[in-house]
């Protein structure tokens, strides 16, 4: 049978072109940072952020939608922003992590970069673009590393967060107000918590508590006056504080209330090793 005529020559172009090399992608293109990542808009929807190349470090940029005007948030020239989050419809949290330590500044401020608040201090804190920040916050307990809980989205002025106790590791839910720093105790912490998780009203119901000797337990609560109880029992060795690591039992991990306020989401290791998202009722189980 003979091969049609155009059928060749279509197979002699495709190996043509086959045949040339592929260019090198040169290694100052491959590893750029990206001119734009963690793109966010505002709770409003006024506002454009995202973190972008400045001074050879990550800076925090804005965009106001309504007047097209881009600024710089921040001016860091020393270590770069590491995250940020739009914790109110006015505020900004964003971190910075100074000389590769495992503890991270985190600081807060206006969509115009005004009312810098310091949150977690870092030994040096570094200007906005307008100058601001360049004064310590007063040592106290306000210094202790701080984690977030719950952005408390029906208050206006306050975030939940986890004040880390030295090298203990164990933390105590403090109420930060995020426009001046100003910090009160919320819970202390007499379970051996090490992560908190907040309802939708703010209270801080389910704790993932171990002393790293005893088996890992998840406590639940109804409310803020109730007895913690436990809803999960886990070997030490359950990785139920890492994100992604691999599971070394089946277990399951709370992560976040549903719209009815007793619902809880867990990330579940159960049948096969893939994680699964699943509904659990802590009051039946």
């Amino acid at each position: 049978m003979r091969t049609p005529r155009f059928l060749l020559l279509l197979f002699l172009s495709i190996t043509g072109l086959q045949a040339e090399p592929a260019s090198l992608i040169p290694l100052d293109t491959l590893f750029a940072e990206a001119d734009m990542t963690s793109v966010a808009i505002s709770p409003t929807g006024r506002y454009l952020t995202w973190l972008a190349p400045k001074n050879q470090r990550i800076n925090l940029a804005i965009m106001d939608r309504e007047t097209k005007q881009v600024r710089w948030l921040t001016n860091m020239k020393e270590e770069s922003i590491t995250a940020y989050q739009w914790v109110k419809k006015d505020r900004i949290l964003f971190a910075q992590q100074w000389g590769g330590r495992e503890q991270y500044g985190m600081f807060a401020c206006d969509p115009d970069g005004g009312n810098l608040v310091v949150i977690n201090k870092l030994e040096r804190v570094e200007a906005t673009a307008e100058g601001a920040g360049q004064a310590d916050a007063p040592s106290s307990e306000r210094d202790l590393p701080k984690n977030l809980i719950s952005t408390l989205p029906k208050d206006p002025d306050h975030i939940l967060m986890n004040r880390i106790r030295g090298s203990s590791f164990l933390g105590d839910v403090v109420k930060v107000n995020i426009r001046n720093g100003k910090e009160t105790i919320e819970e202390r912490n007499y379970i051996n918590a090490r992560a908190w998780i907040a309802d939708r009203n703010g209270v801080v119901r389910v704790a993932i508590c171990t002393d790293f000797e005893e088996p890992i337990r998840v406590r639940y609560r109804s409310t803020a006056k109730s007895e913690w109880r436990t809803i999960g029992e886990f070997s030490k060795e359950t990785s139920l504080f890492l994100e992604e690591a691999a599971p070394i039992e089946p277990h399951w991990r709370p992560s976040v209330f549903a719209k009815d306020n007793r619902t809880l989401y867990v990330k579940t290791f159960m049948e096969h090793d893939k994680s699964a998202l699943r509904t659990l009722d802590p009051e039946t189980g």
